[in-house]
């Protein structure tokens, strides 16, 4: 039996001996320990807990944008249910990196913020090493909220409506050129944001507002 499952893993080995083994390290270096067999945001790049039919953030199209932004800046215009669901879209946006220029794809995610919700982005991704990854060109960067951002605080805060959210994220680092996890072992990285959203006038889009405050910190999985 010993034997046997030693053939097997030489064979699955053996299929990736094309991959130069210094990528790996590569990983092992800016993330320690951090190695573990993950779930395959590869195939939907979808947060587990979503559902087939949730809501969409710019429910109720124009018309509804325009009630809304009848509304005073320091009251709500939308329901809690609709900015949860905006938070996941912004977030899920911001932290994947598909193109063959990931600087491209930062300026896309530039959409969600104001200049110091930007900054604050910026930051994460060079304190956590992630801009680090990137600047290798040897890995996509693919992420997916893990569960429902959790509201821990909302209200008017200097005339304008403000919600503060608390994110899990799960970001996996994968080998350009793979088109799948299959077989392969993810590593696989997991933060805990707070996230700051609030209502702006100069946002785009129908639901008018801005990530004004994003901050996150490694820790365990779930």
């Amino acid at each position: 039996m010993q034997r046997f499952l030693f053939l097997v893993c030489f064979c699955i080995g053996a299929m990736f001996v094309s991959q130069p083994a210094h990528a790996g390290k590569l990983l092992e270096f800016f993330f320690p320990s951090l190695r573990d067999a993950g779930p395959d945001p590869s195939q939907t790049l979808k947060a587990p807990f979503a559902e087939d039919d949730v809501v969409a953030a710019n429910e109720g199209g124009g018309a509804a944008h325009s009630e809304a932004s009848m509304v005073p800046l320091h009251l709500p215009h939308r329901s809690e249910e609709i900015i949860s669901t905006w938070v996941v879209t912004a977030v899920s946006d911001s932290l994947n990196f598909n193109g063959q220029n990931y600087q491209d794809d930062i300026k896309k995610s530039f959409v969600h913020f104001d200049a110091g919700g930007r900054s604050e982005f910026e930051a994460f991704l060079k304190d956590n090493k992630i801009m680090d990854v990137l600047q290798s060109s040897q890995y996509s960067v693919q992420s997916y909220v893990s569960a429902p951002p959790l509201l821990l605080n909302e209200g008017a805060v200097n005339k304008r409506y403000r919600w503060l959210y608390q994110v899990p994220v799960t970001v996996s680092y994968l080998k350009k050129g793979t088109t799948s996890y299959k077989g392969v072992e993810a590593t696989n990285q997991h933060f805990l944001l707070q996230v700051q959203v609030g209502r702006n006038e100069e946002a785009k889009g129908d639901l008018g507002t801005f990530v004004e405050r994003w901050s996150g910190r490694s820790v365990k999985k779930p």
